[in-house]
């Protein structure tokens, strides 16, 4: 991480080709909440790399927040909301 944090700090031409954080996902909404609320004021929540700027370069990656095999959340079968 204190390498990926000194390359942000100094990127030059960005050698790495790594890109910003908030380009590594498919989805296009990052891309058009970055235009909305400005990539200075958008965080992502990595899973890689924790709470970073949008707009940190960031090496791609594929990891995700799921849970573990038989480590589901389960809803409650009965919590007497709806009787």
């Amino acid at each position: 991480m204190e390498l990926l944090l000194r390359y942000n700090e100094a990127p030059g031409e960005n050698p790495l080709g790594l890109l910003r954080a908030f380009k590594l996902y498919l989805n296009d909404i990052y891309r058009r909440l970055a235009r909305h609320v400005g990539i200075e004021n958008f965080l992502i929540l990595s899973a890689g790399w924790g709470l970073i700027p949008a707009s940190f370069l960031t090496p791609d990656y594929d990891i995700t927040f799921k849970p573990k095999k038989g480590q589901e959340l389960q809803a409650p079968q009965d919590v007497g909301l709806l009787s």
